[in-house]
C-alpha cells in the first residue's frame, strides 16, 4: 500500500511536499493509479517532460536586471508575484499554491525520490544493468540539480566561512510525506546535492538517447556551474574539463541564419543537457526588453548582435537568442557556458594560457568571418578575469546566469549594485542586500514553520 500511497501523492500535487497529506492517506487506490514494477515505469516518470525539462525556475531571470519593463507593460501585468520579483520586493504575500518556483522544483525533487526509493523494488537483472544504473543516475542528477536551484533562489550565497549557520533548504530525501520538514544548513545543502550529482555522473551514460535525458557530461557539466558559484575553482575547471573532453563542439555563428525569428536551431550541437525556463507573461519577448548597456556590449562585427537580438518597432531589443529556438529561455547545460567556466578557473588559478586559449575560441566562434578576429591577450590575470566575465555577461544573458553571477562576484567584493526604474521610481539592490534571498511562499510557512528568510 506505502507505494500505492507514493503514486497517488505524485499525482495530488497540491500538497507537495510539507505536510502529512492524511486526508490522501486515508482514501482508496484508484484504478487509474499504477504501480511502477519495471524500470520503463519509473524511466517514465522521468520522461514526463513538463516536469523534468520544462519547469526550470524564472525567479533568477526575473529577478535581474538584464531587462527591463516599460512603464505600459509593467501597470498591465497580472501578477503581483512577479511584480514584487521585478521590483525586489520582499514585503507581501508571494504567489501561493500550484505554480510557483518552489512548487514546482520541490515536485521534481518528489519525483526523484520516488524513482531512488522504487529502484530498491526492481528486481535485479544483469541484462539491465546499465538501464538499471541510468534510470538510477537521472533521478540523482534531477534531486541534485533542483535542490541547487532551489537553494539559489531561497539561500544565500555559499561562504564556507558562513555556511555551517547559514539556513539552507529542506532536503527532502524519500517520498514520504508524513516526514516533518526542516531547514539544514548552507553546507549540508550543498554537500547533499554535490553527493547527488557525483554519484549521478558515476552512473550516468557518456552519451544519453536525447538531450533531453542528463548524461555523464550533463552531471559534470551541473557540478562545474556549482563549483564555480561555489568559488571552489580547482574543482570548477576539472569538472568542466570532464564535461568538455566528452562534447566541446562550437556553433559557428556565420553558419546562422539570422533571417530566421530564432536563429539557434534547438537541440543544437552544443547543447549536452536541455531544459527550459517556463516563460511567465513578464520574460515574453514582446515585453522584456534587453538593457542598452548590455546591447552596446558587443563589437559591431560580433555576430551575436544580430543572433541574439530582435530590434523591436521602438527602437529597442528583445532577446531571441534562446538555445530553445523558441520563446522558453534555455536553463540547461551547455559548452558554451563550460568553456567560460573552464576559462575563469583556470585563470583564477594562475593558468592565463589556457583561459585566453578558451576565450578565443569562444569569441572567434561568434565573430563575422568576412574581418579578421584578432585575438585577444594579455599576461595580466586582472585583465584577463575582467575579459572573461565580460564574455559571459555577453555570452549567456538571459539564463538566471547573472542574478547568481552577482551574488557570488560581491561575496568577492566585487561591489555589484542592481539597479532600474519603475514609475518613475529609481530601483537599487545593494552588495549584501538581504533582497538577493527571495522569501519563501508563504502559504509553505504556515504549513510547515519553517524559517523564513
Amino acid at each position: 500500500m506505502k507505494r500505492i500511497q507514493h503514486i497517488r501523492i505524485y499525482i495530488l500535487l497540491g500538497c507537495i511536499p510539507f505536510v502529512a497529506c492524511h486526508k490522501y492517506l486515508s482514501e482508496k487506490s484508484s484504478s487509474l493509479l499504477v504501480v511502477p514494477d519495471s524500470l520503463g515505469d519509473l524511466q517514465a516518470l522521468l520522461d514526463r517532460t513538463v516536469t523534468t525539462n520544462s519547469s526550470d525556475p524564472s525567479a533568477l531571470a526575473i529577478s535581474s536586471n538584464e531587462y527591463y519593463l516599460s512603464d505600459n507593460d509593467f501597470t498591465a501585468l497580472t501578477s503581483d508575484y512577479d511584480k514584487r520579483k521585478y521590483q525586489w520586493d520582499s514585503a507581501g504575500l508571494f504567489q501561493p499554491g500550484a505554480g510557483n518556483d518552489w512548487y514546482n522544483l520541490y515536485q521534481l525533487v518528489y519525483v526523484a525520490n520516488t524513482v531512488i526509493s522504487d529502484m530498491g523494488n526492481i528486481p535485479q537483472d544483469p541484462s539491465s544493468v546499465s538501464d538499471r544504473q541510468d534510470v538510477e543516475g537521472q533521478a540523482y542528477f534531477y534531486r541534485g540539480k533542483t535542490f541547487y536551484n532551489i537553494a539559489s533562489i531561497w539561500c544565500k550565497t555559499f561562504d564556507s566561512t558562513t555556511a555551517n549557520a547559514d539556513p539552507g533548504i529542506p532536503l527532502r530525501l524519500n517520498p514520504d510525506f508524513n516526514v516533518p520538514s526542516t531547514r539544514s544548513t548552507l553546507m549540508a545543502t550543498y554537500k547533499q546535492l554535490l553527493s547527488d550529482l557525483k554519484q549521478s555522473a558515476a552512473l550516468l551514460p557518456v552519451t544519453p538517447i536525447h538531450a533531453m535525458r542528463p548524461s555523464k557530461g550533463a552531471a559534470y557539466g551541473m557540478l562545474a556551474r556549482i563549483c564555480l558559484f561555489m568559488g571552489d575553482y580547482q574543482d570548477a575547471y576539472q569538472y568542466a574539463d570532464s564535461a568538455l573532453s566528452i562534447n566541446s563542439t562550437l556553433i559557428d555563428f556565420n553558419t546562422l541564419n539570422s533571417a530566421k525569428t530564432y536563429p539557434i536551431a534547438q537541440f543544437n550541437p552544443e547543447t549536452i543537457y536541455y531544459s527550459s525556463i517556463s516563460i511567465p507573461a513578464i520574460l515574453n519577448i514582446s515585453r522584456a526588453k534587453i538593457d542598452s548597456s548590455i546591447y552596446r556590449l558587443y563589437d559591431q562585427h560580433d555576430l551575436r548582435k544580430v543572433i541574439f537580438f530582435r530590434k523591436n518597432a521602438d527602437g529597442s531589443f528583445g532577446f531571441r537568442g534562446n538555445y530553445t529556438s523558441g520563446l522558453a529561455l534555455f536553463g540547461g547545460v551547455s559548452v558554451n557556458e563550460l568553456l567560460l567556466i573552464h576559462s575563469e578557473a583556470a585563470v583564477r588559478s594562475g593558468n592565463v594560457s589556457t583561459a585566453l586559449s578558451d576565450l578565443n575560441r569562444l569569441r572567434q566562434a561568434r565573430w563575422d568571418n568576412h574581418y579578421s578576429y584578432v585575438p585577444f591577450s594579455s599576461g595580466d590575470i586582472k585583465t584577463v578575469l575582467d575579459s572573461i566575465l565580460l564574455e559571459r555577461r555577453k555570452e549567456l544573458p538571459m539564463r538566471g546566469l547573472w542574478w547568481q553571477d552577482v551574488k557570488r562576484l560581491n561575496r568577492e567584493g566585487v561591489g555589484i549594485s542592481l539597479q532600474r526604474t519603475v514609475l518613475g521610481q529609481p530601483l537599487v539592490l545593494a552588495p549584501g542586500s538581504k533582497r538577493f534571498v527571495l522569501p519563501i511562499p508563504e502559504d509553505i510557512i504556515r504549513l510547515t514553520g519553517i524559517q523564513q528568510n
